[in-house]
């Protein structure tokens, strides 16, 4: 069992529930299936604040879009409501502007914000997604302009070890040679193309787990699935079940 805070990613539920009208209804469940720690949420932060207490359950995280990173204070409140201390972050400041310029611009983005947010008791992690390591200049990818640009003592990776997987990098090889940049983690499982439960796709996930393990400065592991399931709160707290038979 991981030694580190695992919690649940609230994506796998986002076609089949609506967050503010099936709040109960989701935390109910993650509860009772073992969940402690819960990233993502509905927009009022003090109602869902109410909630989450009413579960026994904590806020870890938010993951927004860069560009909300350009106005901080009702992130803040919104953090600080929730009585979490983190915030992931994806992407370009325009979704679909993936040249050098438009990451390097979101990293002078990510490390302004992420010294303002540091202040705050908040920490600032980028997440991957798989088109980061897609050769955008030459052979330099968007993740090699990220890593070459970002001020880590204000903002660090959280990886996806998923999309890694995905985009066909070695995720346990990449953990080990970023491990001084990375405090979160995306534990995904893929069998080919398609997101499936833990310890049903193709990852290494148990040489996986046990890297996570030996890193001391990883903050959260927090299990994703995409929507894609009929049952997606079988799903998660499979995945759970799974973690767990890993000893």
């Amino acid at each position: 069992m991981l030694k580190h805070k695992l919690g649940a990613q609230t994506y796998i539920f986002s076609k089949k529930y609506q967050l503010d009208k099936d709040i109960d209804l989701l935390l109910e469940g993650l509860a009772s299936s073992g969940y402690q720690f819960i990233e993502g949420g509905p927009e009022d932060a003090a109602a869902y604040a109410l909630k989450l207490r009413q579960y026994n359950l904590r806020a870890c995280c938010q993951h927004v879009l860069t560009a909300t990173l350009l106005d901080l204070p009702p992130l803040i409140r919104y953090i600080h409501t929730l009585q979490a201390h983190d915030i992931t972050v994806s992407g370009p400041l325009k979704w679909f502007g993936r040249s050098e310029q438009d990451y390097r611009e979101a990293a002078r983005v990510f490390n302004q914000a992420g010294k303002v947010l540091r202040e705050e008791g908040i920490y600032l992690h980028y997440h991957n997604h798989d088109f980061e390591f897609a050769p955008i200049t030459g052979e330099q990818t968007a993740m090699d302009i990220l890593l070459e640009s970002l001020d880590f003592s204000a903002v660090d990776l959280c990886v996806d070890l998923g999309f890694v997987w995905l985009a066909g990098i070695d995720p346990l090889a990449y953990l080990q040679r970023h491990e001084d940049k990375v405090a979160y983690i995306h534990l995904r499982d893929f069998a080919g193309k398609t997101s499936t439960e833990l310890g049903r796709g193709e990852m290494p996930l148990a040489a996986l787990v046990a890297q996570v393990e030996a890193m001391p400065a990883i903050r959260y592991v927090i299990v994703e699935q995409d929507p894609v399931v009929d049952d997606p709160m079988a799903s998660m707290k499979q995945s759970l079940q799974y973690i767990r038979s890993l000893g």
